[in-house]
Formats: structure tokens, C-alpha cells, sequence
């Protein structure tokens, strides 16, 4: 008996282990030449191989949002809309840049992915209500990986003090985040698969 209890419990921690990878998708490694280009053109990005994203995304989203003193002050989005067929993704880039233009800060963000051996690319710019340039001393973290279930993951963020948690882009971590800064910038992330035959 304690057997099949072992057994049955083995089962769910690898099903339990399997839905978990498959609900997430890790940033890629870099190439050399996007470590040394990459930086001169934006000031966040990742990237994403095709092989680990859902065969079903039919929607891809990128949002950003501005706290100060613990309430949001902006946000801005920017999609693909939805697609009859889902992507055929070889690979996929979340980035964002800022720029300074007189007495205002534009934030781009861009989604652009690789798909048929052809390029694709959806962006939006957006001014900011309050600039990152007004901040100084900002830390800038990165998540390692994203959600690929429909849900806003954090992917990057920006905030004035040096203490960060390790797990910083889980939610309970967010919202601590946000608390205990007086400036902070998310970009979001969000990968959809849209059932067709619902719509």
C-alpha cells in the first residue's frame, strides 16, 4: 500500500512539475551580437525561442505602468490584435526604450517576432506623465522568465532604491515593491491563446 501511495505521489509532483514548465517560457540566451548591439538600441529587452512558446499564441501584449508614492500615475499598451491563426513564432523580442525630447520622456514599446523567415513588429509610443529621467539612481531588474497563460507578467522594472528581492516579479513581491518605492516602472508581458471557436 505505502508503494502505491509513493508511486501515485511521484505521478503528481512530475504532472505537477510538467504543467508548471509549460505555463511559463524562460528568456533565451543572447547572441554575441545582440549583447553588443542590443544595449545601443534599447534600454530593456528579452528574447524568446520559438520551440519553448505555446504553438497557440494568437495575441501578444506589452504594457507598462508608473508608480509613485505607491500609486499608478500611467500606463500605456501595445498589441498585435488578435489573429485568426495562432503565430507560427521562430522567435520572439519584448524590448522598450526611453527618450528625453525637451521637457518630455516618449516611451516605445515593441514587440517583434520572427515568423516564415520574415520579421514582424507591433510598437507604440507613448509620453510618460512621470519621466524615468526625473529619478535618479534607478535599479533595473528583469524577470527570467514569463507567463504564457494570458495573465500580465512583470518582465522588467525600474525603481529608486537598491533592495530587491530575488523573486521580485511575483505578485506579492510586486505589490511590495510598489509600496516601498517612491518611483516605479513595470513593463508587463502577456502571451494569449484565443480559442477560435468562442468567438
Amino acid at each position: 500500500m505505502k508503494r502505491i501511495g509513493l508511486l501515485v505521489l511521484l505521478m503528481l509532483l512530475v504532472a505537477c512539475g510538467d504543467s508548471v514548465s509549460e505555463d511559463t517560457v524562460e528568456v533565451r540566451e543572447q547572441t554575441d551580437d545582440e549583447k553588443q548591439f542590443m544595449p545601443l538600441i534599447l534600454d530593456g529587452y528579452a528574447f524568446f525561442a520559438g520551440e519553448d512558446l505555446h504553438e497557440d499564441i494568437t495575441e501578444m501584449e506589452v504594457s507598462y505602468e508608473v508608480y509613485v508614492e505607491g500609486e499608478q500615475v500611467d500606463e500605456s499598451t501595445v498589441s498585435t490584435g488578435i489573429r485568426e491563426t495562432p503565430f507560427d513564432l521562430e522567435d520572439l523580442m519584448i524590448g522598450y526604450n526611453t527618450t528625453t525630447v525637451g521637457d518630455e520622456q516618449e516611451v516605445e514599446l515593441m514587440i517583434r517576432w520572427l515568423e516564415d523567415g520574415h520579421y514582424g513588429m507591433s510598437s507604440i509610443n507613448s509620453t510618460m506623465e512621470q519621466p524615468i529621467d526625473s529619478v535618479q539612481g534607478l535599479t533595473t531588474v528583469y524577470a527570467p522568465e514569463v507567463k504564457q497563460t494570458g495573465e500580465k507578467s512583470p518582465l522588467f522594472a525600474r525603481f529608486d532604491s537598491s533592495q530587491v528581492v530575488e523573486t521580485w516579479y511575483e505578485e506579492e513581491h510586486i505589490q511590495s515593491l510598489i509600496q516601498q518605492n517612491d518611483y516605479v516602472f513595470i513593463v508587463y508581458v502577456s502571451l494569449k491563446q484565443t480559442d477560435i471557436n468562442e468567438q
